[in-house]
C-alpha cells in the first residue's frame, strides 16, 4: 500500500515537471540549455596524425557565442599544425525553441573545406538569425583498408563544438570586435602568439606551430 502511493506520488511529481518545463518561456528554456551546454571550443588532441590536431573555435571561454553581436555574423576558428592536412568539416545543428535538437538531419547545415595547414579561418555561414545552433567543426580523417582496395572517411577526434546564441553579452562583443579586426588582414597573416594570447589558450602553443597564421576567408 505504501509502495503504492509512493509511486503514485511520484508519478505525479514527474508529470508536474514535465508540464512545468513545457509552460516555461523561450527565453527560460535558452538560459537553461545555455548554463547546461557541455561545450569545448578546442577539438582534437587524440592518438594518430589527424586525430591529434588541434581545431579551435575562436569564442569565449564559456564555447557559447552570438553571431547577431556583430553585423557581419562572422565566426572564427584555429586549425592546428599538421604534416598531412586534411579537409575541414563544419556542421550546424538546429535547435528547437525549447532548446532542443531538431530530430531531421536534413535540417542540418555543413561546410566542408579543403586542406590546409595551420591557420584562422574567418566565415559567415548562412543561419537562421532567429534561432540557435549547435556548431560543431572536426577534419575528415581518411583510413585506408590494409588491402587498400578502398578507404574510408571518419571524424576520428573529438570535435570542437559551441553553442551559438541568439543572446549577447559584452565578452561576445568583445570577440566580434576581434575577429571583424582580424577579417581586414584576409590573405594575409597574424602572429600565433596574438591569436593564442588573445583567446587565453597559450597553452597548447608547441614547437610545431609556426610563427604566424595565414588568415583564410572563404
Amino acid at each position: 500500500m505504501f509502495f503504492s502511493r509512493f509511486y503514485a506520488n511520484g508519478f505525479f511529481v514527474i508529470v508536474l515537471l514535465q508540464a512545468f518545463t513545457l509552460l516555461l518561456p523561450p527565453v527560460a528554456q535558452a538560459q537553461s540549455l545555455r548554463s547546461t551546454f557541455p561545450g569545448r571550443r578546442v577539438g582534437g588532441g587524440t592518438r594518430g596524425e589527424c586525430a591529434s590536431r588541434l581545431i579551435i573555435h575562436l569564442v569565449p571561454k564559456s564555447s557559447q557565442y552570438s553571431v547577431s553581436s556583430n553585423g557581419q555574423d562572422l565566426i572564427g576558428l584555429v586549425q592546428g599544425p599538421s604534416a598531412q592536412p586534411t579537409g575541414l568539416k563544419l556542421t550546424f545543428r538546429p535547435l528547437a525553441s525549447n532548446g532542443n535538437e531538431e530530430q531531421s538531419q536534413k535540417k542540418n547545415i555543413d561546410y566542408l573545406f579543403e586542406p590546409n595547414d595551420a591557420s584562422v579561418v574567418l566565415f559567415s555561414p548562412k543561419l537562421n538569425k532567429d534561432q540557435s545552433f549547435i556548431w560543431e567543426s572536426s577534419f575528415n580523417c581518411r583510413h585506408s583498408s590494409s588491402s587498400g582496395e578502398f578507404d574510408f572517411i571518419t571524424s576520428g577526434s573529438p570535435p570542437a563544438l559551441s553553442l551559438l546564441t541568439t543572446e549577447s553579452d559584452e565578452i561576445n562583443h568583445a570577440v566580434s570586435k576581434t575577429l571583424k579586426e582580424w577579417k581586414n588582414l584576409c590573405g594575409g597573416s597574424i602572429a600565433t602568439l596574438d591569436v593564442l594570447k588573445k583567446f587565453e589558450i597559450l597553452d597548447l602553443l608547441s614547437n610545431d606551430w609556426p610563427v604566424r597564421l595565414p588568415i583564410y576567408c572563404p
